[in-house]
Protein backbone atom coordinates (compact mmCIF):
# COMPACT_ATOMS: atom_id res chain seq x y z
CA UNK A 1 0.00 0.00 0.00
CA UNK A 2 1.37 3.40 -1.29
CA UNK A 3 1.69 6.10 1.71
CA UNK A 4 2.05 9.41 -0.41
CA UNK A 5 3.83 11.72 0.73
CA UNK A 6 3.81 14.32 -1.52
CA UNK A 7 2.52 14.52 -5.40
CA UNK A 8 3.29 17.22 -8.18
CA UNK A 9 0.81 17.04 -11.41
CA UNK A 10 1.68 18.99 -14.35
CA UNK A 11 3.62 22.39 -12.16
CA UNK A 12 4.63 24.74 -14.69
CA UNK A 13 6.69 27.86 -14.19
CA UNK A 14 8.29 30.47 -16.70
CA UNK A 15 10.58 33.87 -15.59
CA UNK A 16 9.29 35.63 -18.78
CA UNK A 17 9.45 34.08 -22.02
CA UNK A 18 11.81 31.46 -20.22
CA UNK A 19 10.45 28.26 -19.07
CA UNK A 20 11.86 26.74 -15.98
CA UNK A 21 9.18 23.92 -15.14
CA UNK A 22 7.29 22.29 -17.96
CA UNK A 23 4.75 20.04 -17.18
CA UNK A 24 6.46 18.34 -14.06
CA UNK A 25 4.55 15.42 -12.72
CA UNK A 26 6.27 13.83 -9.76
CA UNK A 27 5.13 11.22 -6.60
CA UNK A 28 6.95 10.44 -3.70
CA UNK A 29 6.16 7.92 -1.56
CA UNK A 30 7.00 7.23 2.84
CA UNK A 31 10.62 5.66 2.93
CA UNK A 32 11.73 6.29 -0.58
CA UNK A 33 14.48 8.31 -1.36
CA UNK A 34 15.02 10.80 -4.50
CA UNK A 35 17.63 12.71 -5.79
CA UNK A 36 17.00 15.63 -8.08
CA UNK A 37 19.88 15.97 -10.97
CA UNK A 38 19.59 18.32 -14.04
CA UNK A 39 22.03 20.75 -15.82
CA UNK A 40 22.58 24.47 -14.74
CA UNK A 41 19.42 26.44 -15.34
CA UNK A 42 17.01 23.05 -15.70
CA UNK A 43 15.35 24.05 -13.21
CA UNK A 44 15.64 22.47 -10.13
CA UNK A 45 16.10 24.79 -7.58
CA UNK A 46 12.66 26.40 -9.12
CA UNK A 47 11.35 23.48 -8.38
CA UNK A 48 11.98 23.09 -4.50
CA UNK A 49 10.94 26.18 -4.22
CA UNK A 50 7.43 25.53 -5.35
CA UNK A 51 7.35 22.64 -3.52
CA UNK A 52 8.63 24.24 -0.32
CA UNK A 53 6.24 27.61 -0.93
CA UNK A 54 8.61 30.17 -1.63
CA UNK A 55 7.52 30.70 -4.76
CA UNK A 56 4.20 30.55 -6.86
CA UNK A 57 3.73 28.25 -9.72
CA UNK A 58 2.15 29.34 -12.50
CA UNK A 59 -0.30 26.16 -13.06
CA UNK A 60 -0.72 23.12 -12.23
CA UNK A 61 -1.22 21.09 -8.70
CA UNK A 62 0.70 19.89 -5.86
CA UNK A 63 -0.86 17.69 -3.01
CA UNK A 64 1.61 17.84 0.30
Amino acid sequence: MKNILFQVNKVNKSFGITRANHNVCLEINSGEVHGLIGENGSGKSTLISMISGMAEKDSGEMFL
